[in-house]
């Protein structure tokens, strides 16, 4: 570090030079140590190579050392072409000047000794630490130790590891504040001579002068410390050992480990969050899972990737052959935990925040101190402590009011508080206790559900009482009181929690619209609704609701489904006292009439106070869950275009990479036709453009493209126009292959691809930077190609453009970094799935496109990676170990990363190669010895070198490693391995046997129909299916008006003609039962069948669906509607869905005999039963005289349900003493549902219902006993 003092040397110098001279001198030497300073910061940005290389002595003046720095380091750059020289300042190069014509003296150019400095009235100090740690770098260190000190003592002495910056950054504020407060000193010095001496006007212009100068240096000053604090927290994320992910969270201290009790807090908040987000059951398997992972991402640092592939065994039970069983937490899970715990990590320090500030600045009531201590430690969300923040500041304002009235002076600064300062001044505060209301004792007998913890305090005195303390109206005076008790109810946090606890379960969401709404406007779904906040679970429509509020087209309105309950809860436990053990009957007069305030109180506080903060908490709340799934939906959707792997032939292997030719007329309107070839290892390697290929006639261009394939023989031809014209284009060049075909050629097939990359890439800087000489069409063909070759990597290159695309419908309604953050997400999900080569990457023009996504690293821990390989003058990773040992990684981030960088080189390890973790590279080691029978060499260990031929022979002869059984062989070396489930054996064998295994899905050639939808960007299903007739349109025309009729006016109303809906169109099926009729006339053909005839027919539903109406009884006919699925013109579809999709079938004749010849056999038995009765009327005739005759014994009778078809009527009596119950149940094809059970016999729903009524059957006696037997 640096401290500049300026000293006045005036007396000294006034006869070597005048005022003007040394005023000159002054300014350019300040000119000179502000680019010193600059370049202190260039030094250290650009990092310690640059600070050790100058190796100058201390006795050399600074700025000779910055600028000969300087110089140095335009040399250097001027060696570098791919980086722009620097271009020095103008009034650098006047100072310059200035200098080398001797304005300033001699000295520069002769001995630069400190006594010629000195003359120029500059003196550095340079504190010792800096001297050490920049300066003092010996000429005699090699390589080697330049690199020791630059990632340990450079580090350590200039960027605090524990991340005191403010000491860093103060100390720079402190030394140019010394060197600005000297310069300041100096120039009023040499002012007050000048004015002595020429006694003249020209004061004003020199203040204004210096005054000018004075805002320059305070804003090189800012600047300063703005750059130096990014610097240093650009370094700390390099250096520090943390996942860069987790470093970059705010307000949290990103190196803290959870300890044992907070995580156990942890895993019930966040299961609490996760079942009530999922709407699942809160079980243990899922509570173990959390735990689990809490402890990897808190304890351990690990990030999602990492445990999602090594800790899979935490959050999934597997089968034998290890195929997931059951999922307990799949990979969005874990991102949600890591957000839960980011937001618990944010509770807590809150939490610790709150009680410093009890401790330190407000409450010495230990009283007050023991309720909110309590309440903060039980404190589960971030809506507990900011209900609790918001009464400390009610209590404590009150607290400043009783101040202001000790002391009035300090009125006029506490305006915020003035209605209790208006409370007590009055003596209104006093009446609230005569109210009798405890608070405290209030709420948590809501909250516990207990109100036995709360009575009221009867007082001596009515509401009457208020006359003796006020000096103005009593009425007035009660109604203040009774506002200042309602604020104190609203403010207390445990009555704000059961306010919320009753809004999650009972909130309704009411939706009225404040505008016209179109039927095309997306609100029109939703502009009239009232549903329970539950039905917004698991969708992004609260999200579009939202949007349309703030447009102004709809009103959303949060309301309690039950509030005149909820109102008469309070009331009754507001004013729950003893008054009936009390006898004096004054107190219960006075208590009674204090009620009147009390339930006034509690009103207020609700409607007046809570009711807008719950309603804007709702909103946000079900806002944020819309947000997330929508999130969600989007990272799922673009995971699915990354997970495809790359083109290739059937001939290919799976890392071959295939050539590709890309063709494209743009536009299509005066657009050339570009062609370009990419060769295997995705360069531009050859480039075609002509005229009129359009024009199948002009032969010319015909063979110039034959030429072009027959020379380069790509593997595939990829087309795609800007309009939608690659139809015409993909024919056309289809039939030039298919010529090629003829002369001899291969197979080439021409495909057509989404260009939704492409058209952002072909304008951008890079694309720009990488092909300069390349117009946007080439550049667009080009990205075509690429996208068959590595699309991955093609997205990527977009960077944040990627959030351009659409991924989802609703992903406008995300904030652009909550977009940007799923989508990285699902790079992150799928580089890490798939793996990073290093050294394929190193080749690359930007090289962290992918490895900034690898786990436990991100852009600033890549490209310092990345920068230390280059700087150690090689062009490669030989081994995984050396991140950790030569290129000084940390053990966290190289336990996250390690596995998923893929390294091959000549010096690589045996399992470099592979996904299998360096932690797990003995058991690796152990398996492949195993496999061949190798004995051990004499030191225990085989070198790397022959382990490494063993395992490439697994890749071969896997039968070897196969006879190894997992089960047997786990258990045997658990003794000696830490780590040694069956999962983790199993997944090292497959990557001996499979090293780095694409898990991606195969290429797909999009079909016709997949065309139409990327260039038309609609569906099939888009489409109006009411459109029968061919539209013919004659010309082209580049211009065009669209007309829509609104708001005509006739002379007379016309009334339209009756018209009836036109029929289905027919369906085609050989089913003899099938006719083309509405379910009236069904009814009508069955009415004189027998029971259990069906016919089945067109449902009313439209299009996609049909219905079969059966007979059940007489009279009585159900109707069951069909989906059709995977439906082909007017066939019935290949799936049938019945009920919602709960029985699936594949044709109409599985659907007859397994579920409509099912519920036929299940009613025809109810039928036949004894008991069964044609109606209601029957089965009660009969329970009212066998009662009669039998009065000890259960009265019951079946019969149909008329009301609803399908359904069937149990009526029961116990006894004459009880009423007639009626049950219903329903018919299945696997028998009768009662109570959400189903019953395969008619016996077996008997027993449970007189088990459901708790029916017990009395002991027999001798003279019943025939009686009992001749009725059963």
């Amino acid at each position: 570090m640096l401290s500049y003092h300026f000293s006045s040397k005036n007396n000294e110098t006034s006869n070597e030079g005048s005022n003007e001279e040394n005023e000159g001198l002054l300014e350019v030497e300040r000119k000179r140590i502000k680019r010193g300073r600059n370049m202190i910061i260039s030094k250290i940005s650009d990092g310690a190579s640059h600070i050790s290389e100058v190796n100058t002595s201390s006795d050399e003046p600074e700025f000779k050392r910055l600028k000969s720095d300087r110089l140095f380091r335009e040399e250097e750059t001027e060696e570098c072409e791919d980086e722009i020289p620097e271009i020095p300042d103008e009034d650098e190069i006047i100072d310059d000047q200035l200098l080398e014509s001797g304005f300033v003296g001699e000295s520069d150019n002769e001995n630069d000794s400190d006594n010629d400095y000195e003359n120029e009235n500059v003196h550095i100090h340079e504190n010792e630490d800096y001297t050490k740690d920049y300066c003092d770098n010996d000429d005699d260190e090699n390589e080697d130790d330049y690199e020791d000190n630059t990632n340990e003592n450079y580090y350590e002495s200039y960027y605090d590891d524990d991340g005191d910056d403010d000491d860093d950054e103060n100390y720079n504020d402190e030394c140019y504040q010394d060197y600005k407060d000297d310069d300041d000193y100096n120039e009023s010095e040499n002012d007050d001579e000048d004015y002595n001496e020429s006694e003249n006007d020209d004061d004003s212009d020199d203040d204004f002068e210096m005054e000018d100068s004075e805002s320059r240096e305070t804003s090189l000053d800012s600047n300063f410390s703005m750059r130096m604090k990014m610097i240093e927290e650009d370094n700390a994320i390099k250096t520090k050992d943390l996942p860069e992910r987790m470093l970059l969270r705010p307000n949290i201290i990103t190196d803290r480990k959870l300890t044992d009790e907070e995580i156990t807090e942890a895993t019930k908040i966040i299961s609490d969050n996760f079942s009530e987000y999922y709407g699942c059951h809160r079980s243990s398997k899922l509570q173990a899972a959390i735990n689990k992972v809490l402890k990897c991402l808190s304890q351990e640092f690990l990030e999602v990737p990492y445990i999602y592939s090594y800790r899979r065994y935490y959050i999934a039970d597997f089968h034998k052959d290890f195929s997931i069983s059951r999922e307990i937490l799949s990979r969005q899970n874990l991102w949600d935990i890591y957000d839960w715990e980011y937001e618990y990590r944010l509770l807590i320090e809150n939490r610790e925040l709150i009680q410093l500030k009890l401790l330190n600045r407000y409450y010495d009531n230990d009283d007050y101190n023991e309720y909110i201590l309590n309440i903060l430690n039980s404190s589960s969300s971030e809506e507990t402590l900011s209900d609790l923040n918001d009464y400390i500041l009610h209590v404590y304002s009150k607290r400043l009011a009783e101040a202001a009235i000790k002391d009035p002076s300090t009125h006029q600064h506490l305006k915020d508080y003035s209605f209790y300062i208006e409370c007590l001044s009055k003596g209104t505060h006093e009446l609230v206790k005569y109210m009798g209301v405890d608070v405290e004792l209030f709420s948590r007998s809501l909250v516990e559900e207990n109100p036995k913890l709360y009575q009221v305090t009867e007082s001596e005195f009515g509401p009457s009482i208020a006359k003796e303390f006020s000096e103005f109206n009593p009425k007035e005076a009660l109604t203040t009181a009774t506002k200042l008790l309602s604020l104190d109810i609203a403010f207390d946090p445990l009555f704000r929690k059961y306010v919320r606890q009753n809004f999650i379960k009972r909130s309704m969401i009411i939706v009225n619209p404040l505008q016209e709404i179109d039927e095309s406007d997306p609100c029109w779904q939703f502009r009239c609704s009232r549903k329970h906040i539950k039905k917004f679970r698991n969708s992004g429509i609260f999200a579009e609701m939202m949007s349309a509020e703030k447009k102004g087209q709809i009103e959303i309105k949060v309301v309690l489904e039950n509030e005149c309950k909820f109102f008469e809860t309070l009331k009754k436990r507001i004013i729950n006292n003893s008054s009936e053990s009390n006898n004096n009957n004054n107190n219960n007069n006075n208590n009674r009439s204090w009620n009147k305030y009390r339930i006034s109180a509690i009103k207020q506080a609700f409607n007046n106070e809570l009711r807008p903060i719950m309603e804007s908490w709702i909103k946000s709340r079900l806002n944020k869950f819309a947000e997330r799934w929508i999130m969600t939906k989007t990272m799922e959707n673009f995971e699915n275009k990354l997970n495809v792997c790359h083109f290739r032939t059937s001939k290919m292997s799976r890392s071959e990479i295939s050539r590709v030719a890309a063709l494209s007329w743009g536009s299509g309107i005066n657009c050339n036709t570009e062609c370009v070839f990419l060769d295997e290892n995705c360069n531009l390697a050859d480039y075609l453009s002509f005229n009129n290929l359009r024009d199948n006639r002009d032969m010319e261009e015909f063979y110039k493209v034959i030429q072009f394939i027959r020379k380069n023989k790509p593997h595939v031809i990829v087309i795609r126009c800007f309009d939608g014209r690659t139809r015409y284009l993909l024919e056309i060049v289809q039939e030039v292959v298919d010529y090629y075909k003829l002369q001899g050629g291969d197979h080439i097939p021409v495909i057509a691809i989404n260009n939704e990359v492409a058209k952002l890439h072909m304008s951008s800087p890079r694309a720009k930077k990488e092909f300069p000489n390349y117009n946007d069409l080439t550049r667009y063909c080009i990205s075509l190609a690429r996208m068959l070759q590595n699309p991955i990597g093609e997205y990527a290159v977009l960077e944040e453009n990627i959030a351009s695309i659409i991924h989802h419908p609703l992903q406008c309604l995300l904030s652009h970094e909550k977009l940007i953050e799923c989508l990285q997400r699902g790079f992150i999900n799928i580089i890490n799935e798939i793996g990073v080569d290093f050294n394929k990457e190193m080749n690359r023009e930007n090289k962290i496109d992918l490895l900034q996504y690898v786990s436990g690293l991100g852009p600033h821990k890549a490209d310092d990676l990345i920068g230390k390989i280059l700087t150690n003058g090689k062009n490669e990773l030989e081994k995984r170990d050396h991140i950790l040992k030569n290129y000084s990684m940390g053990n966290i981030v190289y336990t996250n990363c390690a596995g998923f960088i893929r390294v091959q080189s000549y010096r690589c390890g045996p399992f470099d190669n592979t996904r299998i973790h360096p932690r797990y590279y003995a058991l690796a080691s152990k398996m492949v010895r195993d496999s061949f029978d190798l004995d051990e060499e004499g030191d225990g260990v085989i070198n790397d070198s022959c382990l490494k031929l063993w395992t490439r022979r697994l890749t071969s002869e896997p039968e070897k490693i196969n006879d190894l059984v997992l089960d047997d062989y786990a258990k045997r070396l658990s003794k000696y391995h830490r780590f040694t489930s069956n999962l983790i054996m199993h997944n090292i064998k497959m990557e001996l046997v499979r090293p780095y295994a694409d898990p991606r899905r195969n290429f797909e050639i999009p079909s016709p129909e997949q065309v139409y939808e990327m260039e038309m960007e609609e569906t099939y299903e888009m489409l109006n299916t009411e459109l029968r007739d061919a539209l013919t349109f004659n010309g082209n025309n580049k211009h065009g008006v669209t007309v829509r009729e609104s708001s005509i006016q006739y002379a007379s109303p016309i009334t339209p003609p009756p018209s009836t809906p036109p029929p289905p169109p027919p369906k085609i099926t050989s089913y003899s039962s099938f006719h083309q009729i509405n379910y009236k006339e069904a009814i009508q053909n069955l009415a004189n069948k027998s029971i259990g005839s069906y016919i089945i027919r067109p449902s009313s539903k439209g299009y996609g669906f049909i219905s079969i109406t059966w007979k059940i009884y007489s009279n009585i006919f159900q109707h069951v509607d069909i989906v059709e699925k995977e439906k082909y013109g007017d066939s019935i579809g290949k799936k049938l869905e019945v009920e919602g999709g709960k029985y699936v079938y594949s044709d109409l004749k599985e659907l007859l005999k397994e579920y409509l010849e099912q519920k036929v056999q299940t009613a025809f038995d109810l039928m036949i039963h004894k008991r069964f009765f044609s109606s209601e009327e029957d089965s009660r005739r009969f329970i009212y005289l066998f009662m009669k005759t039998n009065t000890s014994k259960l009265a019951y009778g079946f019969c149909f349900d008329r009301e609803i078809p399908g359904r069937f009527c149990f009526i029961y009596r116990m006894d004459q003493t009880s009423n007639i119950e009626v049950l219903k149940g329903s018919i299945r094809p696997e028998g009768y549902k009662f109570s959400g059970s189903v019953y395969p016999t008619l016996s077996h729903l008997v027993k449970a219902i007189k088990n459901l009524i708790g029916y017990k059957r009395k002991p027999l006696t001798a003279k019943s006993y025939l009686s009992f037997f001749a009725e059963e």
